[in-house]
């Protein structure tokens, strides 16, 4: 089976448990509390691209340079810092954002009419909006007359608009690499040619209005870039570019050939070989620029666009099917989802996208997001009823100048994928310098009562309090009948006993001859016992196994400890006696 990690593909041997990844730094997937990041990326394959595999778009990665290389400087990246910060290891990404590959097309000089001869296509790591900032030339090799040169160069720095741009200003999502003085370029994809400014001062606070930080340039802004158009600015990548020569004799096709085994910024492909001769590209223009005229192609203005709610919505629908892939391929099943929208009705999405997975799909799964900056008790706790699901960790409270759902969200999702299912995630430390507000008792009291996942102040710095979702009581015991508690650690175990159950019944006994009560009961008792002799539960029993119409249903009941989150002591003063 193939595994995709870091940005490459290796071959690894495919059983359930635990997969060591061969051929890198020796990371490895446990079969558990496996993590996915879903959120918003300039670069890297988007999730609504054709022809891609469930595996395929949620590639694994457990190094931030990588990361950082293949999807950009976005939300995905600032969720896998603060989750990598709080202990989570290698973890599954998905791009929200809707981007297509761009397309351009280098002419021949047939007359009367030119035609299309070769087509460039970005290639994987360069799907989405970066792509179109691929600037080209294409010219006659000085001092050769019988040579062409195709230089190419990758965009770097590149941030996302936040915000339409003003007469001087700009926000954008992220100030990483930049700094005053700096030559950058600004466009959207309505642009003909991207705009040359300098900036003049950056301001370093995260403007919760604007969503994004604030960079003022020296010069009036003549183009306004607009989010809806994906506005951004980048630099040209110098150190990175290709030069790629070939001689003029060489058919189309030989030259398709060439381009395919020297570049890593664009996959060739021939459209035409009946002419030889390439229009010239004497100065740097860029593939938004050359793109196809004729129509044969969509435009890249109906191909790029935000992540939008529909966006999310639309993930939501296929995930059930994505899943079947990526377990096939993986063989491990993703339970944690963190979502970077702060939106109500994307989190409603999760919900019952969650709802269904452990109903109909038997794959349970926890959805982790947060709230935006600024909500107040009363945003949260409304919300928190709306949600009302033990299935759905709502986080709120920002940290670092940052929302909850770039800071506080993704650290649980590493804590939480860091001490893997016998965690209770209650005071478990937070690796923040900072936070949005420090609550009051009464502010942490209505938060707990309605589920909200937040913050406290203690004297080792800020740690997680953990809050009862509305419809559950805590005195309930989760695997009773009808009974639910607020504690993720018993839930978590007892989705592990039965997906470990599940699993084992499905691979050992569905197909073979035979398959009595018996055997059904004898698996069960070896699946429990091997669960008490780990210590992840304390005991179990059988309570019945019933014939179905599809087969034979075990009901199993399973004790696991009760999770203590404070110590109580007693101290005894001896006074001195005042006689």
């Amino acid at each position: 089976m193939s595994f995709v990690f870091n940005g490459k593909t290796y071959d690894i041997p495919g059983s359930y448990g635990i997969l060591e990844v061969i051929q890198n730094s020796g990371a490895n997937i446990p079969d558990f509390q496996v993590g996915l990041i879903i959120g918003r990326s300039i670069k890297g394959i988007p999730y609504s691209v054709s022809g891609k595999t469930g595996s395929e778009l949620m590639p694994a990665y457990d190094n931030g340079n990588d990361l950082l290389r293949d999807f950009g400087d976005d939300n995905i990246y600032k969720a896998y810092k603060y989750m990598a910060k709080h202990g989570g290891g290698l973890v599954f990404v998905l791009n929200s954002m809707s981007n297509t590959a761009c397309e351009a097309s280098l002419k021949d000089t047939t007359t009367p009419t030119p035609k299309d001869a070769i087509k460039l296509v970005a290639k994987e790591n360069w799907y989405g909006v970066c792509a179109n900032d691929i600037s080209l030339t294409l010219i006659d090799t000085p001092n050769e007359e019988n040579s062409k040169t195709l230089t190419l160069i990758p965009p770097k720095n590149v941030k996302r608009l936040v915000e339409d741009s003003g007469t001087y200003f700009i926000y954008v999502n992220s100030i990483n690499g930049l700094s005053e003085g700096m030559d950058v370029y600004l466009t959207s994809n309505v642009d003909t040619s991207p705009d040359p400014y300098k900036i003049k001062r950056i301001d370093g606070n995260w403007d919760p209005n604007k969503k994004g930080y604030k960079i003022t340039f020296d010069s009036v802004i003549a183009t306004a870039a607009t989010v809806t158009s994906f506005g951004r600015i980048f630099q040209k990548d110098e150190d990175n570019k290709e030069t790629i020569k070939w001689a003029t004799s060489l058919t189309n096709a030989q030259i398709v050939d060439e381009l395919n085994e020297h570049s890593n910024l664009v996959t060739a492909t021939l459209t035409d070989d009946t002419a030889i001769a390439l229009d010239d590209h004497t100065t740097s223009v860029y593939l938004q620029d050359i793109a196809i005229t004729d129509k044969k192609g969509k435009s890249l203005s109906d191909n790029v666009e935000a992540a939008s709610n529909s966006n999310y919505s639309n993930i939501c629908d296929s995930f059930p099917n994505w899943m079947k892939d990526f377990i096939n391929a993986n063989k491990v099943k993703i339970r944690l989802v963190y979502v970077d929208s702060p939106d109500v009705t994307v989190h409603g999405y999760f919900r019952d996208l969650a709802v269904t997975m452990r109903a109909q799909e038997r794959s349970p799964i926890c959805v982790i997001a947060g709230a935006a900056f600024g909500e107040e008790v009363s945003d949260l706790t409304d919300r928190g009823s709306d949600l009302n699901s033990d299935d759905f960790i709502l986080c709120g409270g920002g940290a670092d100048s940052l929302p909850a759902y770039l800071t506080l969200a993704p650290s649980v999702l590493g804590i939480k994928m860091s001490y893997g299912i016998n965690h209770n995630l209650t005071r478990d430390q937070l690796n923040f310098s900072s936070v949005e507000r420090d609550w009051s008792n009464s502010q942490i009291t209505s938060l707990l009562k309605k589920g909200i996942l937040t913050y406290d102040k203690f004297p080792s710095g800020y740690r997680i309090v953990r809050g009862i979702n509305t419809y559950q009581d805590q005195t309930h015991v989760w695997n009773a009948q009808d009974k639910k508690t607020y504690l993720q650690m018993p839930r978590d175990l007892a989705d592990a006993f039965f997906r470990g159950l599940l699993e084992g019944l499905d691979n050992d006994l569905v197909g073979s001859d035979q398959v009595t009560r018996k055997k059904v009961e004898t698996y069960c008792v070896k699946t429990g016992n091997n669960f008490v002799a780990s210590g992840l539960i304390n005991d179990f029993k059988v309570l019945s196994i019933k014939r179905g119409e599809a087969g034979w249903l075990p009901e199993i009941q399973i004790e696991v400890d009760d999770p203590t989150d404070f110590f109580g002591t007693r101290i005894f003063v001896i006074s001195p006696s005042l006689d």
